[in-house]
This record gives C-alpha cells, sequence and structure tokens, in this order.
C-alpha cells in the first residue's frame, strides 16, 4: 500500500508537472500565434507602404517620360516651322532680288531704246566700240538690250 501511495504521489506528481508543461505549451503557441500576427500586419503596412511608393515614382517617371515626348515632340515641330520659314524668307529675298534686276533692265533698255539718250547714244557714236561687233550688226550693249527685250516681251519679236 505505500508502494501504491507512493506511485499514486509520483503520478500526481507527474500529472501536475505535464499540466504545468501543457499549460506552458499553450501559452507559448499563444504567444507565437500572436507574435505572426503581429509580424504578418506590420510587414502587410511596410508592404502597402512600399508599393504606394513605388506606384507613385512609377507614376512620377510616365509623367516625366510623357512630358519629355511632348517637348521633343514639340521642338520636331517647331524646327520643322523653321526651316519652312527659313525656304520662304530665302525664296521671298530671291524673288525680290530677281524684280529689282528686272526692273534694272527694264528701265535701261527702255533708255537705251529712246533715240539721243544714255548709252544707246554713246554705242551708236563709236564710243564704246565698232558698232559691228556681232552678227547682224550693232553694238555688244545693243545685242544684250534686245535679248533682255526678247525675254520680257517674247510676242515682239
Amino acid at each position: 500500500a505505500v508502494e501504491h501511495r507512493a506511485g499514486a504521489a509520483a503520478a500526481a506528481g507527474l500529472a501536475a508537472r505535464l499540466k504545468e508543461k501543457e499549460t506552458e505549451a499553450n501559452r507559448l503557441a499563444g504567444d507565437k500565434a500572436k507574435l505572426e500576427a503581429y509580424t504578418k500586419k506590420t510587414l502587410h503596412k511596410v508592404q502597402e507602404k512600399y508599393l504606394v511608393a513605388l506606384q507613385t515614382c512609377k507614376n512620377q517617371l510616365r509623367e516625366r517620360q510623357d512630358r519629355i515626348e511632348a517637348l521633343e515632340a514639340r521642338q520636331a515641330k517647331d524646327k520643322a516651322a523653321q526651316k519652312r520659314e527659313e525656304r520662304l524668307l530665302m525664296s521671298a529675298v530671291y524673288e525680290l532680288g530677281m524684280d529689282i534686276i528686272n526692273t534694272r533692265l527694264v528701265s535701261s533698255v527702255g533708255e537705251g531704246l529712246r533715240p539721243g539718250t544714255g548709252a544707246m547714244a554713246v554705242g551708236a557714236s563709236g564710243g564704246g566700240g565698232s558698232g559691228t561687233s556681232g552678227p547682224g550688226g550693232g553694238s555688244w550693249l545693243r545685242q544684250k538690250r534686245e535679248e533682255v527685250s526678247r525675254k520680257i516681251n517674247p510676242v515682239a519679236t
């Protein structure tokens, strides 16, 4: 009977110790669950902040890239407009020069056709050459005047 009591006391002691260990294991499991929940919650918050910051950076990068593309397109458009304006200006200056040359030639041809005026009178009097320096006779100046006259008035010749 003493052994039985000693065995029962040992069993009770072991049962109490087992219960303590189970309680400690349950407490540790609860602490582990709390720690996992806290870690997941904190990690989720950090990931959200990171994703928001990443998305913000991507949006800013896209906006800057769009702005760069728009500015490059505008630059190309402005460059094409500048080239077009340069060509128009060169054409206008060329036409103006040609008009001035034609006006001077017409006025000099008009003066030369009037008897006794300007270079025609000098050329005809022999002051500028022999008077028969080209095919068909006449001075060089007279031939040039006739060429201009034909260019200006092709129907008259």
